[in-house]
């Protein structure tokens, strides 16, 4: 199979999923709005919104340490990559 197909279905699997959770997430508030009210709407709102800004800076912090270590193996810098990988050890443990 080409490129072009494999990247066709994988976007239109990408919309249709985003088409669903998006109509999903309308009923979820619409539901919750009707049960609850606003103000435990709001809350929910406020929570989901951290998780997502917790994520992003997850993503970001991953995206630098990567940028580090290949950059260590590029260099062929072994004291560097020993390093990141002791600090992704503690990391780990905790």
């Amino acid at each position: 199979m080409s490129r072009s197909k494999i990247l066709l279905r994988v976007t239109i699997m990408s919309v249709i999923s985003i088409i669903i959770m998006t109509i999903i997430t309308l009923l979820r508030v619409r539901v919750i709005l009707d049960n609850f009210g606003s103000e435990v709407n709001g809350v929910l709102q406020l929570s989901f919104q951290l998780i997502a800004y917790i994520s992003l800076i997850e993503s970001g912090l991953t995206a630098a340490y990567q940028i580090n270590l290949y950059r260590a193996i590029k260099d062929n810098d072994t004291k560097s990559i020993y390093s990141l990988y002791l600090g992704m050890k503690k990391c780990l443990e905790l």
